[in-house]
């Protein structure tokens, strides 16, 4: 019988710190503008965001950077495509209501 090459142990994993639970919600709330609520759950997700990124600088032992910075990214992107809805839908409005093709009922 051959002898078996002796190997180590496979390295430890170090402990991660704590998760961020502001950075959690920053993304929860993010998507959830997405699904449901719009620019009701953007703006508190944007808040958790930048309030997550604050205490992760404060304290490096936290985890959740990159939640925090992807839920600014989808809250921000998501209130930027709700003004340029809201300026196309104004201007749309404007040019039906000036042209007369509203339907109105002319007696």
């Amino acid at each position: 019988m051959q002898d078996m090459p002796i190997t180590q142990p496979p390295a430890a994993v170090p402990p991660r710190g704590p998760l961020s639970q502001l950075a959690l919600w920053s993304l929860i709330l993010s998507i959830l503008s997405w699904v449901a609520c719009s620019v009701l759950a953007a703006i508190p997700a944007i808040i958790c965001g930048h309030m997550a990124l604050g205490r992760i600088k404060q304290n490096p032992s936290l985890e959740g950077r990159g939640l925090a910075q992807a839920g600014l990214i989808i809250g921000y992107i998501n209130i930027a495509l709700s003004c340029i809805s809201a300026v196309v839908f104004a201007v749309l409005f404007a040019a039906l209501a000036s042209s007369g093709a509203g339907g109105g009922f002319n007696p």
